[in-house]
């Protein structure tokens, strides 16, 4: 049985498998809440990548029925680490910073897991969905991957971080690791928040080394991000 890893590389079991062995009575009030606790807009956009439908589909209340059923297989994932609202909180703080970016959300394909702070997703084409993060000024592939190989920590394919003001931000990153395995394939990224910057507008060069260095121990929590979103929000 394929199990989940906590950061960049691990497997979520498949849709089929969640779908059958799905317990329903063991559902609890608070998991049948789960789409209602949902924005309009967030169901709006988290709608066709649940159901991996086209963006363009008209959808009805048996589709939300469907989306919902489908929300509760990937938060109730057996897993351990953390608890179904900070999941469910996950995938919200990735549909408010994404979906932010109207041309790179239209890339998103499915969600094939998600845990505490992270996710996996696939997207209808890698390229596409990089030019889309570039435009909002992400760093795809930049020099400090490439010094980060040199050190043996960096990342196989592509690498895509998100811009933050500060270096003590929540920074967006995706990455396609296992790129070159046919199970994968370059458009299934692997998704999480570092709780350092290496890539802030207000930050120094040498402030990205011990930014860097927290990479591999330090993710920010869903909470820790809902509240950068927030602050955002308000600028």
């Amino acid at each position: 049985m394929p199990r989940i890893r906590a950061k960049n590389g691990g497997s979520f079991l498949a849709p089929a498998f969640l779908c059958e062995n799905l317990k329903i009575d063991k559902i609890s009030p608070v998991q049948n809440e789960f789409w209602s606790q949902l924005t309009k807009n967030d169901k709006k956009l988290l709608l066709p990548v649940l159901l991996r439908q086209s963006l363009s589909d008209e959808f009805h209340l048996e589709h939300e029925t469907l989306a919902h059923a489908e929300l509760m297989r990937l938060i109730y994932y057996p897993d351990n680490r953390g608890t179904d609202e900070e999941k469910l909180l996950t995938i919200q703080n990735l549909v408010q910073q994404l979906g932010a970016i109207p041309d790179a959300w239209s890339q998103m394909r499915e969600i094939i897991g998600v845990a505490v702070g992270y996710l996996e997703i696939r997207v209808h084409d890698r390229d596409e969905f990089l030019r889309a993060l570039k435009a909002e000024r992400f760093a795809i592939n930049s020099w400090m991957e490439k010094v980060g190989k040199f050190f043996g920590h960096g990342h196989r394919f592509d690498s895509a971080r998100a811009l933050t003001r500060h270096r003590h931000e929540p920074q967006l990153h995706f990455v396609n690791d296992r790129a070159d395995e046919s199970d994968y394939g370059p458009n299934y990224f692997f998704v999480h928040w570092d709780a350092q910057s290496v890539h802030a507008s207000h930050s120094s060069l040498l402030s990205k080394i011990p930014a860097g260095l927290t990479h591999r121990h330090m993710m920010a929590s869903p909470h820790e991000v809902a509240a950068y979103l927030e602050k955002m929000r308000e600028r």
